[in-house]
């Protein structure tokens, strides 16, 4: 959010423009952002300049919830098969290898067994 748009919103809500506290926002804006404009957790810390722990406590002083932004995993693609195999096969942990294509460690569970290579058990990672 620019500059501009943050001081229309301090200035929209009737807020001090020298926000150093989080109290000092008063919760009608916390009720309208959760319930009416559906803002995330992220987004209101954007809007408000004040940090998730900061928010989340608020929020929960409020008895508001938000739900967290769900993971985003690609979908799966078997032309990464061989570069997956390969990297597993060096030693690289499915977790290693699932942040590189930013997959989860169960779809590289996945590849690994569409190319027949067995998965290595707790000892054998070791």
């Amino acid at each position: 959010m620019t500059i501009a748009g943050f001081k229309s919103l301090v200035t929209s809500f009737g807020i001090k423009k020298d926000l150093k506290n989080i109290n000092s926002v008063p919760d009608d804006i916390f009720i309208d952002l959760v319930n009416n404009k559906k803002l995330s957790v992220k987004q209101i810390c954007k809007k408000l300049n004040f940090t998730e722990s900061s928010i989340y406590r608020k929020l929960k002083k409020l008895n508001l919830t938000i739900l967290a932004e769900p993971i985003k995993y690609e979908q799966y693609n078997p032309a990464n098969d061989n570069e997956i195999c390969e990297l597993y096969k060096s030693g690289k942990s499915t977790t290693e290898i699932g942040k590189k294509f930013n997959l989860s460690h169960t779809a590289i569970l996945k590849h690994l067994q569409h190319c027949g290579i067995k998965s290595r058990n707790f000892i054998e990672s070791q």
